[in-house]
């Protein structure tokens, strides 16, 4: 190993972004140049005044610093992507930039620094250990072993759990879609998936390497197309409907009330004050919560108690509204904005995708038309 260089860096950074993404649950929702063009607008509004919050409810495609307006705090070294990384530890506070990582492209603004140490850069040379000829022949016989014994789910299991559960070798259940690439636990491999798909059900696959595995699969169930199985349908659900239950207890314990100090006793919870709430995008002291912004902008709220609680995606609020005011919006170049929204209006209508704010994706032209159209999807049959 050799050191090549070293710098002071903070030892840790308080920072916001809003990042632009070109994938989303593994579908192209944008392709890099519409990205790179989209957080260059961004950056440009970020810069002219526009409200960073506001903006990061609208574009950002980070689910995790949404709700805090796309801030991460207190962020050490090697805490984020090194692209991102690199830029937040070497430039000074209220620095703003376009920094592409392999999720999308960051609209960063760094807010303040902490602390310093020494930081340094090594260079080092290492040699892979990569199996000899012999211990892949070993892997690839036990393979092909395990799967000529094992001709259905049954033996699958029997087998497994004689042979192979006490060597610490793993069955790792998957669900694939058609199009699928990433096998989770296993790696990347296109063939294995085609493979699954042109099986049946109860089929045993001969031996696959994936990565630098060895994998023999079963096919353990089909789902059809349509109306998903309960069991399926629990998974997703089940979550839901068991904080919609907690919503219902907590607010049955509450009751009536008519100050805010009354509720708070019956709920056992502290008063909590949130100042300068958006519309846009909530505030710093809590998540984004529709229900939570209508009731606290509606007019006739204004100054009084909302004697209901408000049933949110993150919990029960009981609301006093103390005041509302308009802000000014002089700051903001209109015409900057109006070019913004136009050309962005434009993307969605040419590429048929795009946010139409909240993370919520838009019906465009483009979309419109192929959910109107009777598509079948048989790209899994010409080696896609």
């Amino acid at each position: 190993a050799k050191v090549i260089s070293q710098a002071v860096w903070p030892d840790t950074v308080n920072v916001r972004h809003i990042l632009v993404s070109t994938m989303e649950n593994g579908q192209q929702i944008r392709d890099d140049s519409s990205a790179k063009k989209l957080a260059d607008s961004i950056l440009g509004l970020v810069r002219r005044g526009s409200s960073f919050d506001s903006l990061v409810a609208m574009y950002s495609s980070d689910q995790g610093s949404k709700a805090k307006g796309g801030k991460y705090e207190n962020v050490t070294p090697g805490g984020m992507v090194p692209a991102f990384n690199e830029y937040i530890f070497t430039n000074a506070p209220k620095s703003t930039a376009v920094v592409k990582t392999e999720f999308g492209y960051h609209v960063i603004e760094v807010l303040s620094q902490k602390g310093s140490s020494p930081v340094y850069e090594v260079a080092y040379l290492t040699k892979p250990i990569v199996a000899s000829r012999e211990t892949d022949a070993s892997a690839n016989n036990a393979a092909n072993k395990f799967a000529g014994d094992s001709r259905d789910p049954k033996a699958f299991t029997a087998n497994w759990e004689k042979e192979l559960k006490a060597k610490g070798i793993q069955k790792v259940p998957v669900t694939l879609g058609p199009q699928d690439y990433n096998i989770m636990g296993l790696g990347i491999s296109r063939q294995f998936v085609r493979d699954v798909y042109e099986a049946d059900q109860g089929d045993v696959l001969p031996p696959t390497m994936i990565g630098d595995k060895y994998v023999v699969a079963v096919v353990t169930g089909v789902t059809k197309e349509g109306t998903m199985s309960v069991d399926q349908a629990r998974v997703r659900v089940e979550t839901l409907l068991r904080n919609e239950k907690k919503a219902q207890q907590i607010i049955q314990k509450i009751g009536s009330y008519t100050t805010l100090e009354e509720a708070s006793t019956k709920a056992g919870f502290p008063i909590a004050t949130a100042d300068s709430l958006r519309f846009s995008g909530g505030s710093s002291q809590m998540s984004y919560e529709t229900k939570f912004l209508g009731v606290s902008f509606n007019p006739a709220n204004n100054g009084k108690v909302v004697t209901k609680p408000i049933d949110g995606s993150q919990g029960v609020y009981v609301v006093r509204v103390n005041s509302q005011t308009a802000t000014s919006v002089a700051s903001a170049n209109i015409e900057d904005e109006r070019r913004f929204l136009r050309q962005q209006a434009m993307q969605r209508i040419m590429g048929g995708y795009g946010n139409f704010g909240f993370g919520m994706q838009g019906a465009t032209p483009a979309s419109t038309l192929r959910n109107l159209a009777k598509i079948k999807d048989n790209r899994r049959k010409f080696n896609y």
